[in-house]
């Protein structure tokens, strides 16, 4: 009697009141509602990005999970060294011992003063995406070492050295939601509630890669520039930023018009439950502090970003790059 959620003062639902229609109705009256109300967040002044903090800010810290500040503690265990082109290349394993988690990463030490600080460049393809197909540095990440930065990458959950076995590259899908163990003929199991309602999406367990990479970085006493480009690695980086509370020093991002709204398979390695309803890419780019190139939104950024940029009252913080999000382009920028 206690766990029933009807009595007689709150009877169960009947007639027009049940079903597949009403259940949709009133989801979509609720998914109105909510718009309605982050409607009214548009960060235009002071008051409003505070509050605009608060709510789609605080959305985020659950919906992702981790803050920068909550990082803790984290080591470098290098496992090998050679000279690549001009620097001194570092293999090793980033590892957040509390958590029980480790990335394989890749350091490139320029060869003179390194004064510039650490430039953590994301790749879909992990570390391995900042050198060609003969190992040597790429040549946006060469120019850089040159101008005196530290260059490093890291293997995200399942890229690199950390893919799953049952993981195919070729469509991209990972962790399928399926909790079914006898008769799986009804498709009540493939509901992504199931999956998402209980584990954390692939999205959110890389974005915390990304915060202990920089965590590390940070700790070692450096300046932090983040770069990621194109439609897996710019969202991710937009994420990062938005949960570091100011402490990068550079950002770029190419978001190759990515938008959460836009997935249409539970599968999707980009999936985070949640993100659409607040606000989607603009909303975790309206949250992040600091400088921001910004590429892959055409000739202007999203409203959100823009107004939230005038709030804070900072000169020439916000820098949108109208033509491709190509590497070179951003290197020009952060020499």
């Amino acid at each position: 009697e206690e766990a029933s959620p009807w009595d007689a003062a709150h009877p169960a639902p009947h007639g027009d009141q049940v079903g597949d229609a009403h259940e949709r109705d009133v989801l979509e009256w609720m998914a109105r509602d909510a718009e309605g109300q982050l409607r009214q967040l548009d960060p235009v002044d002071e008051a409003r990005l505070e509050q605009f903090h608060e709510v789609v800010g605080g959305a985020f810290d659950v919906i992702l999970g981790r803050r920068l500040d909550g990082v803790g503690s984290v080591s470098f265990e290098q496992t090998g060294a050679r000279e690549a082109r001009g620097a001194t290349l570092r293999l090793g394993l980033l590892r957040h011992e509390a958590l029980g988690e480790e990335l394989p990463t890749a350091v490139l030490e320029p060869r003179g003063e390194r004064e510039r600080g650490v430039v953590l460049w994301i790749h879909e393809d992990g570390w391995r995406g900042l050198f060609t197909r003969e190992a040597e540095p790429a040549r946006d990440v060469r120019r850089l070492l040159r101008a005196g930065f530290t260059v490093a990458g890291v293997d995200l959950l399942l890229q690199g050295e950390l893919r799953s076995p049952n993981h195919d590259p070729a469509i991209g899908r990972t962790r399928a939601p399926r909790l079914c163990r006898q008769d799986c003929s009804q498709g009540w199991h493939q509901a992504g509630v199931y999956t998402s309602g209980y584990n954390p999406a692939l999205f959110a367990q890389r974005v915390h890669d990304v915060l202990t990479a920089i965590r590390h970085f940070k700790d070692q006493g450096a300046g932090v520039h983040l770069i990621g480009l194109g439609p897996v690695a710019g969202p991710l980086v937009a994420a990062a930023r938005a949960q570091s509370g100011g402490a990068l020093a550079r950002v770029a991002v190419g978001t190759g018009g990515f938008r959460f709204a836009a997935l249409d398979r539970l599968d999707d390695p980009m999936l985070l439950p949640g993100a659409a309803k607040y606000l989607d890419l603009p909303g975790l780019l309206a949250l992040g502090e600091g400088e921001l190139w910004l590429g892959g939104e055409g000739d202007a950024a999203p409203p959100l970003v823009v107004h939230a940029d005038q709030a804070r009252h900072r000169t020439n913080a916000l820098h949108v790059h109208g033509g491709q999000s190509k590497a070179a382009a951003v290197v020009d920028w952060l020499l």
